[in-house]
């Protein structure tokens, strides 16, 4: 065991935050490119009808679930003794 540890890509736990915030980013994105594509082919009298509804529901998600599962997931990475850990240490 010893020897894998070496070969384990250690970092500093701030670069765990900024890779699990661009990981996040990039699913965002990949979500709003979905969403685009699937409103180009809705009539346009029901586009702004069905943005206003996705706002409300994402807001109840973001309040609801999501903040609370990324608060839960800085204070594990903040409650972590080493200073330095894996760089894959936030998918648990």
């Amino acid at each position: 065991m010893e020897h894998a540890s070496k070969w384990t890509p250690s970092t500093m736990k701030i670069w765990l935050h900024l890779s699990g915030g661009i990981m996040w980013s990039g699913v965002g994105i990949m979500l709003i490119v979905f969403a685009a594509k699937w409103l180009g082919r809705v009539h346009s009298s029901t586009v702004s009808l069905l943005i206003l509804a996705s706002l409300l529901l994402d807001a109840g998600i973001y309040f609801f679930g999501f903040s609370r599962l990324a608060s839960r997931n800085i204070h594990r990475i903040l409650n972590i003794p080493k200073e330095r850990v894996c760089l894959f240490a936030f998918q648990k």
